[in-house]
């Protein structure tokens, strides 16, 4: 890594592969995060879309510089939105404000439209190998039987530059403005997969109860909850296996997997638990 900086402090890495630290980079207060090296491609491919969503206007940090095994971009200051997050109506002006800024992300058109269905598959059928690879004794028939009975809703979707791990720790409320952080994944999918990310097992139902309905300008269309089911199942797919990789306890990916079933009753109601409830206060 060439240039001068200045480290100012280092973050705890926590269970995190990404080291952080906040720096003086050209009279600038930047964050430096630095990689495996081993598994840079797919790096450089989301540095490429956070130039993109910066260029566009959109509320990310800007992208100073890069290389082989780091990153260099603007740090911003704020508060991080899941400290404010209390499940009261205050939730909802932050949720809308996000709502915006992640409708304005997902117009951002990438360099190229995917086939979402391949795509979807081809990540789906990794991720359940690999479970069954690593001898995982969990019991995934369920997700098994609603990913063949439903994927067909993805042909055809639209692709656009997503976060890729859209949660409220990853954003940052600059005063009334929210900018999204940790873009290290940034990619390429349909827009939903952010709406679903993180939402199936977060403790924040207010907050993304206003998120989705705001995103969609109360009119949530007929096939979204199929789709947030269908990128539901990857993030726990995810979560088995990096509760595995951590060396926790697997009754923790148990009780993920579980909480998720029991929101929609082991996909016997379209919409989960918590958006139904929510819903119905309103009323």
């Amino acid at each position: 890594m060439s240039g001068d900086f200045k480290v100012i402090r280092e973050f705890n890495k926590g269970d995190s592969s990404v080291k952080k630290s906040l720096i003086e980079f050209n009279g600038k207060t930047c964050l430096l995060r630095e990689y495996d090296r081993r598994f840079m491609i797919d790096r450089y491919r989301s540095f490429d879309n956070m130039i993109r969503l910066h260029n566009a206007g959109i509320n990310v940090p800007e992208l100073y510089k890069f290389g082989e095994g780091y990153s260099i971009v603007e740090w911003i200051n704020g508060y991080p939105l899941d400290k404010l997050l209390t499940n009261t109506p205050s939730d909802k002006k932050y949720s809308k404000a996000v709502s915006k800024e992640l409708v304005k992300m997902h117009s951002v058109k990438p360099h190229e439209e995917l086939n979402i269905y391949l795509k979807y598959l081809n990540s789906y059928n990794k991720k359940i190998k690999r479970i069954n690879d690593l001898g995982i004794d969990i019991d995934l028939s369920m997700i098994v039987d609603y990913v063949s009975d439903n994927v067909e809703v993805l042909r055809g979707m639209s692709t656009s530059i997503v976060h890729g791990d859209f949660h409220p720790g990853n954003i940052i409320m600059n005063g009334d403005k929210p900018y999204m952080i940790d873009l290290d994944v940034c990619k390429e999918n349909n827009g939903i997969y952010d709406l679903a990310s993180s939402s199936v097992i977060e403790n924040y139902p207010a907050f993304y109860y206003t998120l989705i309905n705001n995103y969609f300008d109360g009119k949530v269309p007929g096939y979204f909850w199929k789709v947030y089911n269908l990128y539901s199942i990857l993030y726990i797919l995810d979560y088995i296996f990096y509760t595995y990789r951590m060396g926790k306890s697997m009754e923790d990916a148990q009780y993920k997997l579980d909480y998720f079933l029991g929101n929609n009753r082991c996909f016997k109601d379209e919409k989960p638990y918590w958006y139904t409830l929510r819903k119905k206060g309103e009323k």
